[in-house]
């Protein structure tokens, strides 16, 4: 018989074995001396993070939006592309991103958390309704998904946007899933000559991982190995993974590749944060990360935060107006831009027969009608 050991805390009654009991308060004995340190170290970063007054922005702000002054070059019209934003907060961020970035010939795709209130949902569909036509379309809140950090939501969200995508603007040739916290390094035209420079590749980062084989079991039962050969499950999984159309085929390096998809510091990376503060190890940036944001050959910057120096945002935008008005008045792009990075990058195009098998698979989603939901007029 065991015996069980009762505790009152508050007028509640908890029952723990005394084994159990033993082991959690040696470990919260052993992790309490470091407890002062790490909220010292969590309190001067958020007040580090929190230097800037000036953090969101009000509804007529809104109407004061840089101006980008463009002309669609041929190049642009016969290569669309497809844009999925996912915003959990920063109304006023996620609308300016949005402004940077559309062109009429573009598709782009809302999702915004469940978890936002419905004055926030409002706002914003209005805009998108005031502003933008058919190409700008919201995931209708039941169709929307709370994401959380790290998880598999994360995922959630971006899938739902690509399957509205597919189903309403076929004729893209890249999709670029964003967040609401970034913003364009590359104008309209550059990016479109990128993509095109790297040969029709996917451009998903990614790091060499050295495969640990303690962790795999020695010796496997009958119906697990029936299961790995024989299910339509897992010879989906794997076909899905082999050969995919653009991926990469050349030999994989210890070394990691150019990375070209965003402009992002992380702890690991021992660069200099220009802000200063951190946030789940990712540097949010602010004005001196400006320099090496305008000659950076990334597409995408990540993250920026209001509440951090939304000065350097507001000195990005100023530069992509720049970029842009050069294209206007010289018809050529800016020099800053580089277009042997982008055709040196170890790349490969994927044979066009798997691009054929891919195009087989449905995407349905449910009863969901993908190719008319959303806000759009």
């Amino acid at each position: 018989m065991r015996l069980q050991r009762v505790l009152r805390i508050s007028g509640t009654t908890w029952y723990r074995r005394p084994v159990h009991l033993c082991r959690g308060w040696l470990k919260l004995l052993w992790v309490l001396p470091f407890f002062p340190i790490a909220l010292m170290v969590t309190l001067n970063t958020k007040t580090h993070c929190e230097l800037s007054e000036r953090f969101s922005a009000s509804k007529d702000e809104l109407t004061r939006l840089v101006q980008y002054n463009y002309t669609l070059h041929p190049d642009e019209r016969a290569f669309p592309l497809a844009f999925s934003i996912v915003v959990y907060r920063d109304l006023d961020r996620a609308l300016r991103l949005l402004h940077a970035i559309h062109r009429p010939h573009n598709c782009y795709c809302i999702h915004m958390d469940r978890r936002i209130t419905g004055r926030f949902r409002e706002i914003m569909e209005l805009e998108v309704r005031k502003r933008y036509t058919s190409e700008v379309f919201v995931v209708p809140e039941e169709y929307s998904f709370t994401v959380r950090w790290g998880t598999m939501s994360v995922l959630d969200a971006d899938l739902m946007c690509s399957r509205i995508l597919l189903a309403r603007c076929p004729d893209w040739t890249y999709w670029i899933n964003l967040t609401g916290q970034e913003f364009p390094l590359r104008t309209n035209w550059e990016l479109v000559t990128a993509l095109k420079l790297l040969n029709g590749s996917n451009v998903i980062d990614g790091t060499f991982k050295n495969r640990m084989y303690s962790r795999f079991p020695l010796y496997y039962r009958l119906n697990f190995s029936s299961f790995i050969s024989r299910s339509k499950h897992t010879l989906d999984l794997l076909w899905v993974m082999v050969l995919t159309p653009g991926a990469f085929l050349g030999e994989h390096e210890r070394h990691a590749f150019k990375q070209v998809t965003r402009f992002k510091i992380w702890t690991e990376d021992n660069e200099p944060c220009g802000s200063g503060c951190w946030i789940r190890q990712i540097c949010m940036l602010g004005l001196n990360d400006v320099p090496r944001l305008i000659k950076s050959p990334q597409f995408f910057a990540n993250k920026f935060v209001p509440y951090v120096e939304p000065e350097a945002y507001g000195l990005m935008e100023r530069w992509l107006a720049h970029k842009l008005e050069y294209e206007n008045r010289r018809g050529d792009l800016h020099p800053s831009f580089n277009r042997t990075y982008y055709s040196t990058l170890e790349l490969e195009e994927a044979a066009p027969h798997y691009l054929l098998m891919l195009h087989s698979y449905s995407f349905n989603h449910g009863s969901v009608d993908i190719a008319t939901g959303g806000v759009a007029t």
